[in-house]
């Protein structure tokens, strides 16, 4: 590892790889518009209640939030096939067209990743995020970006809703089956879920990364830990403290 004087990167992912909020409003708005256009229940109700969701799951990103929304459960009147069928599956799939031109690395960053393995092949490199671990993958494949990380750290995966009655996944089949064999895009590399408690900035996520990586009880060896992110009060007052 010739010229590189670090044996560790730890790098956040949203806003410190990629526009996360530039993504994600428009992607979100590209969902919540071809919802309303199937329902005629209007987009800013539709925001509203999902808010709600967000909060009550605990996450953002949350990825079947279409399903949990009060006005399109009431709209489909417990016809959950076509609940999936027409809001879910369309909605699904204006996010994903919009993600095509919306998650997109910062300029330069892909190419640095490329250079960082070929220069210096034994650094490792981690993701250390607040998003769920499903979601982290998805956003670093999409991104080309998953095969340059030795490993992933994040929260819990997402909860798979249910119906009313509790006997079936509101999901389809083929997102069900994958979640339920935690599928890692042909990951090659380790994957740790944080409780959520060890969100940041707390220092128990990176701690583990440094308990893992045997850099935890000698201090002298955290210079030659880099950790990279965005946030002044979560990423910056981790690495602070």
């Amino acid at each position: 590892m010739s010229g590189c004087k670090y044996n560790l990167l730890v790098l956040d992912i949203d806003n410190t790889v990629f526009d996360w909020v530039n993504y994600y409003v428009n992607c979100l708005w590209k969902m919540l518009d071809k919802v309303s256009e199937l329902t005629g229940i209007d987009s800013n109700i539709l925001a509203v209640e999902c808010k709600r969701v967000f909060t009550e799951e605990d996450s953002i990103e949350y990825p079947f939030v279409i399903q949990q929304l009060p006005s399109v459960v009431t709209y489909y009147d417990g016809d959950a096939d076509r609940l999936l069928n027409e809001a879910v599956s369309e909605g699904r799939q204006s996010f994903l067209s919009a993600s095509k031109d919306y998650l997109i690395a910062y300029d330069g960053v892909v190419q640095t990743m490329a250079e960082l393995a070929t220069l210096f092949p034994d650094l490792k490199v981690v993701a250390l995020t607040d998003a769920p671990r499903y979601v982290a993958m998805w956003k670093l494949n999409k991104l080309q970006l998953l095969h340059y990380f030795d490993s992933i750290y994040g929260l819990g995966d997402p909860r798979i809703p249910v119906s009313s009655d509790g006997k079936r996944a509101l999901v389809s089949e083929e997102i069900l089956i994958k979640h339920l064999r935690g599928t890692q895009f042909q990951f090659k590399g380790s994957v740790r879920i944080l409780p959520d408690e060890y969100e940041k900035p707390g220092k128990r996520g990176l701690k583990t990364i440094l308990m893992d990586y045997n850099l935890d009880e000698d201090r002298t060896l955290w210079k030659k830990v880099l950790w990279v992110g965005d946030n002044v009060g979560k990423d910056i007052g981790l690495g602070n403290s």
